[in-house]
């Protein structure tokens, strides 16, 4: 189950989605958007940040002013269009006029003593909304009302002192304000302080007071602590590990559109977790994180298509899809797309393309893609033929431990392709892949030892290096049996 580990690193905090009027006196919930869990669907041990904190995010709307430039731009307007446009100003110079007239009542209410009216002043300061945009002092009035109990409020003062805005950065008194507004019962509240157990954001490191925050979150209906709840339940942090668990939590977020929810309940129909494992229902979770853009979604789904796994198989889909995530840099899509370009399959062969695409992702250290490079300098294909080049790529992927790779560069210390001769070096090379079970490079170490280069001449190593490889098929090792007069 390495495939599934995450790390608790790394968080941001979410939106905050803030939209109260004091008349009515409406508070809105402030929910946390999280990050995703599982990484390949192949490739074990590999992650991507799991939880997120909050994030002020507001949507930027055209100004008046900005309208009359645009509109002082226009020369040749129909007398329909000109109405359409002085129209339309005149409604943004009324709904600017309201949103001051907003702000004014809220102030005159903020200085009587009225937590709700102080809290929507902060947000008219915070979101520029009637008033110039200022975040000191859209702390002030937040603190006003955070005083005064306000949770809205209070939890609004912890997401400004972790982030930083309007106030010095401090992750104690962010907890300690989340702390007050969870206590109350703010849901958002209590999952921004199960992030800060689970981070030791302003707290100590506590997985399972973590657990107890998102818990109550989640059964609020709280979308982002849901997913991070099954997140818990998937890695046994904070709780026993329950895939079955893990999945009705990411069900719950997944079905609500948390996209990094979709993509892991994917991942457990995919392999299995926690569930009857079922490609299909893999197939449509991939797709639903993928039409929200996210690129290991996208990755998963191109395999699927490529492998024909719960969709029929679609050469021109797969690359579709690794080409929508290669190019938000999943490192594992651009190798397979560079694959697609070489090989021809679901796209025309371009070997310029290939090139592109590996290079993309061998500059992420990706060993495959490296030793695709090497390949391609090496045959000339989409590059100008270089061995020296081809020993770099070869090197790179052979350091990171890729046995083909290893094999190669010993190849090209053995003939003096791209680096000087040195048979010791290919011998080191040739053993490094050898010990990893490639055939190829047990009868190259064969050769070495039957021929005595950069090795002591040792006809016993080299009929067990040949045997290793013969019975891995490797039909030059088992012609080298024959002729040594082994059968």
């Amino acid at each position: 189950m390495t495939l599934k580990t995450a790390t608790l690193r790394d968080s941001t905090f979410s939106k905050i989605q803030t939209a109260l009027r004091f008349k009515r006196f409406l508070v809105i919930i402030i929910l946390a958007q999280p990050l995703s869990l599982l990484d390949a669907k192949e490739a074990p041990g590999q992650s991507t940040p799991r939880h997120a904190l909050l994030q002020e995010d507001a949507t930027p709307t055209a100004t008046v002013t900005e309208f009359r430039e645009r509109r002082a731009s226009v020369t040749e307007l129909t007398r329909s269009e000109t109405a359409a446009l002085l129209k339309e100003d005149k409604k943004r110079d009324k709904t600017a006029s309201e949103k001051i007239r907003q702000a004014n009542k809220y102030r005159r209410a903020a200085k009587r003593g009225y937590a709700l009216a102080q809290y929507n002043l902060g947000q008219c300061y915070k979101n520029g909304e009637g008033v110039t945009q200022d975040d000191t002092q859209a702390v002030y009035w937040f603190r006003k009302a955070a005083e005064q109990g306000l949770a809205s409020a209070q939890n609004t003062l912890g997401i400004c002192y972790k982030n930083g805005k309007g106030v010095t950065q401090n992750y104690a008194q962010a907890a300690i304000w989340f702390h007050k507004a969870a206590n109350q019962g703010n849901v958002s509240a209590q999952h921004n302080l199960g992030v800060c157990y689970d981070n030791g954001y302003g707290v100590k490191q506590d997985y399972t007071q973590a657990v107890y925050w998102f818990n109550k979150a989640a059964l609020l209906g709280n979308v982002s602590a849901q997913y991070n709840l099954g997140v818990c339940y998937d890695n046994g942090y904070g709780v026993k590990q329950d895939y079955t668990q893990a999945v009705y939590w990411f069900n719950k977020a997944a079905l609500l559109g948390n996209v990094s929810a979709q993509y892991n309940l994917g991942v457990c129909y995919d392999n299995g977790y926690g569930v009857k494992q079922d490609y299909t229902q893999a197939v449509y979770w991939f797709g639903k994180a993928a039409e929200q853009g996210n690129a290991m979604a996208q990755y998963n789904l191109g395999l699927c298509y490529e492998n024909g796994e719960g969709v029929t198989k679609d050469n021109a889909q797969a690359v579709y899809w690794y080409r929508k995530a290669a190019e938000q840099g999943n490192v594992k899509a651009q190798n397979n797309l560079g694959i697609c370009y070489k090989k021809g399959t679901g796209v025309a062969q371009d070997y310029a393309q290939a090139v592109y695409w590996y290079r993309k992702a061998a500059d992420q250290e990706n060993v495959s893609a490296q030793y695709n490079l090497g390949i391609c300098y090496e045959n000339g294909e989409g590059v100008t033929k270089d061995n020296v080049q081809a020993v770099y790529w070869y090197r790179k992927a052979a350091e990171q431990g890729n046995a083909k790779a290893q094999n190669n560069l010993g190849y090209c210390y053995r003939y003096g392709e791209g680096v000087t001769q040195d048979y010791t070096q290919a011998v080191y090379w040739y053993r490094k892949a050898a010990d990893q079970g490639n055939a190829s490079a047990q009868y190259n170490l064969g050769i070495c030892y039957e021929k005595g280069e950069g090795v002591t001449k040792d006809k016993a190593q080299a009929i067990s290096w040949y045997r290793m490889a013969a019975e891995k098929g490797n039909a030059k090792a088992k012609k080298a049996l024959k002729s040594l007069g082994i059968e």
